[in-house]
């Protein structure tokens, strides 16, 4: 450890043991040997953070140092959380002491992410890229058919569903009616929207060696938040918004200026607020306006309904609870059903039509709904729609110990995007899809394999079809 990463660690530790006092000071429930895990995990996760932040030429938007630093909070602090806020799954068996589950769910915590570090340190690709040069005549026509494509389709759907204020009541009352159903085409096509315009105003800044001011920056970010909300936001989805923002920051900070640390707080309060807010609309849809605008009790409303900070920081963006009752199930019920990889097959058939899958795998939503309420479950109509994480769903099929290879597969996945990221030259047409790269990194570990392949189709298709389209030949 040199003295560039020595000081920070040194820090970045007291900062941690002051973190671990406080909840240990205020919180009972807490004082518990799941600690040891919890804090040597974290301790691991700060010096690799560090050590990535100082090795790679992209910082903050290294795909190693984002990775870490999401798996510090993850790993180490969502436990603490739960615990601390009392939150776990509620309508199911409880178990007699949570601590003990999420204790052991640490050790093998710990144990995933001394594999995943492992994985880091293998030089297991050894090929070379090749360079993707951007046609920019191309560029420019194909990204503007695109936008124009995306606008009418986007614009036309609103209008079939009877404009705007129509297509909201039809999302406060979706449970009711059939109206987004089969549109994961229209949304692939019109979401995309944001992403090239972005695209496109960035490579014409860099092509004509513009640097804007932060201000100008900013301005340019929150004008795609805007579009953001006509294309996609209006669906009641955080992520479509929040994605797309980052994506765009990225983009910059790849290609016009770095981002600073300034940016990344503003940026991580905003978030937070508007992660809040849109949870509002996202239950009541058409009564946003009334609730958020003209209520007087805002707070309220989010605690009432469950959306408040409790829910983004960890459920959101945690699998504590879910993860730690699994593994519960999986020693003590006898009858805990293991899919044996099904929801992964499932998962490769997501997009066969059922009318030609002739192999009907079960997936995720009947073997998550056995697991947390009993054998048989679902097919009594009882339908669970958690997410349980990277980690979780290899319990579901492989069980605990088995189920560890999922840092493996993980840790493989992360190598090669961190080979892609630093070994294409920096203005490589494929730098474009690279932050597209960095939030799968992230899902890969909350969300499940079904959800990741979704979104890298929804997200990824058109930008990709694009950058492949405009290469030089």
């Amino acid at each position: 450890m040199t003295k560039k990463t020595l000081y920070p660690f040194v820090f970045f530790i007291i900062v941690n043991t002051l973190i671990y006092l406080y909840f240990i000071g205020t919180t009972q429930e807490v004082r518990h040997w799941f600690l040891v895990p919890n804090y040597i995990i974290g301790t691991l996760l700060i010096y690799m953070s560090i050590t990535s932040y100082f090795e790679s030429k992209y910082k903050f938007f290294s795909v190693k140092f984002i990775v870490y630093i999401f798996c510090y909070y993850f790993f180490t602090i969502v436990p603490l959380l739960t615990i601390k806020w009392n939150y776990f799954i509620l309508n199911v068996m409880q178990p007699n002491n949570w601590n003990t589950w999420i204790g052991l769910l640490s050790v093998m915590n710990l144990i995933g992410i001394v594999i995943f570090i492992l994985i880091q340190k293998l030089n297991i690709f050894h090929f070379k890229f090749m360079n993707w040069n951007i046609n920019y005549k191309k560029f420019y026509i194909f990204s503007g058919l695109i936008l124009l494509c995306s606008f009418l389709v986007q614009t036309y759907y609103y209008i079939s569903l009877g404009g705007i204020s129509s297509y909201i009541n039809l999302y406060s009352n979706r449970s009711n009616n059939e109206a987004f159903n089969d549109a994961g085409i229209i949304f692939t096509l019109t979401e995309s929207f944001p992403i090239v315009l972005g695209m496109l105003v960035i490579i014409h800044m860099k092509r004509k060696n513009y640097e804007p001011k932060w201000l100008g920056l900013v301005l340019f970010l929150i004008v795609i938040f805007i579009i953001r909300i006509y294309f996609g936001g209006l669906r009641g989805s955080r992520s479509n918004t929040i994605w797309a923002i980052f994506w765009i920051t990225g983009l910059i900070h790849f290609w016009i200026r770095p981002i600073n640390l300034k940016i990344i707080t503003l940026g991580t309060i905003l978030l937070i607020l508007f992660m809040n807010i849109y949870s509002i609309y996202k239950i009541h849809g058409s009564d946003f306006y009334e609730l958020v605008i003209k209520s007087d009790e805002r707070i309220e409303v989010l605690n009432e309904n469950g959306t408040g900070i409790e829910t983004i920081f960890l459920q959101d963006f945690g699998r504590t609870d879910v993860q730690s009752y699994l593994l519960y199930k999986n020693f003590k019920d006898e009858n805990f059903n293991k899919a044996l990889g099904e929801t992964y097959l499932g998962t490769l058939t997501l997009f066969i039509p059922d009318k030609i899958d002739f192999i009907n795998f079960n997936r995720k939503a009947s073997f998550g709904t056995d697991a947390l309420y009993g054998n048989g479950a679902y097919e009594n109509g009882l339908t669970s729609s958690k997410v349980y994480g990277l980690y979780g769903e290899a319990i579901l099929n492989f069980g605990m110990i088995l189920g560890l290879l999922s840092f493996v597969f993980w840790g493989v996945i992360i190598n090669y995007i961190n080979k892609l990221q630093h070994d294409i030259e920096r203005y490589d047409a494929r730098m474009l899809i690279v932050p597209l790269l960095l939030i799968t990194a992230i899902l890969m570990l909350i969300n499940d394999s079904d959800n990741i392949l979704f979104f890298l189709i929804k997200n990824g298709l058109i930008p990709f079809l694009l950058i492949f389209l405009s290469k030089k030949e």
